[in-house]
């Protein structure tokens, strides 16, 4: 089932300039998603229809019969398969949700390394004014150069903290699964590292 709508959706939506799909990743798994929900809902009646049908004929047959016998085991078989279709389910749109809000955090935090980094380029890109040639001048300047060293050194762990797990959250094989769309944040990623 699922696969079908996934192979009339990659026939329908893979269009080529140059083999690039014409839509990015993440709008594809949202439409993929909604047209998986649709074709669920669809399913949810035809269950309903078995399970209301299974049970007339077993309540209209109330000796018990190969055929009573047999439509209770299938029924049962239905309903096991259909609770796992639901779990399944269920657990991919907490990972995705999971997963978004995750990266939505990592990139708040990108976001403020960022401004962090801006400010320290800044200052160190800054021209160097000693006022008098004297040792306290000096002294000044290699101070305001020491308090920006503490600094970054007082930052490092909580950029690598982020780096480390921008890597892992880049390098999860759900994301793909999922359809996020990492190019930007992937961008974002490797300037932070550059800098």
């Amino acid at each position: 089932m699922l696969t079908d709508i996934f192979f009339r959706y990659n026939a329908n939506m893979t269009g080529t300039f140059g083999g690039h799909c014409l839509l990015n990743a993440e709008a594809r798994a949202k439409r993929l998603e909604s047209e998986a929900k649709a074709e669920v809902s669809l399913k949810i009646r035809d269950y309903n229809w078995l399970q209301s049908t299974g049970q007339t004929i077993i309540d209209n047959n109330p000796s018990k019969t190969s055929t009573q016998i047999n439509v209770k085991k299938r029924l049962t078989e239905i309903s096991a398969l259909w609770e796992r279709l639901n779990g399944l389910s269920n657990l991919r749109a907490e990972k995705r949700t999971s997963l978004t809000q995750f990266k939505s955090e990592l990139g708040r935090r990108l976001e403020e390394i960022r401004v962090w980094l801006s400010g320290v380029e800044t200052a160190l890109e800054a021209p160097m004014v000693l006022e008098k040639g004297s040792k306290k001048a000096v002294d000044k300047v290699l101070k305001q150069y020491d308090a920006i060293q503490l600094d970054v050194q007082k930052q490092s762990s909580n950029v690598g903290e982020v780096l480390n797990l921008c890597e892992l959250l880049l390098q999860d094989p759900m994301i793909d699964c999922l359809g996020l769309d990492n190019g930007e944040f992937a961008s974002a990623v490797q300037a932070v590292e550059r800098r």
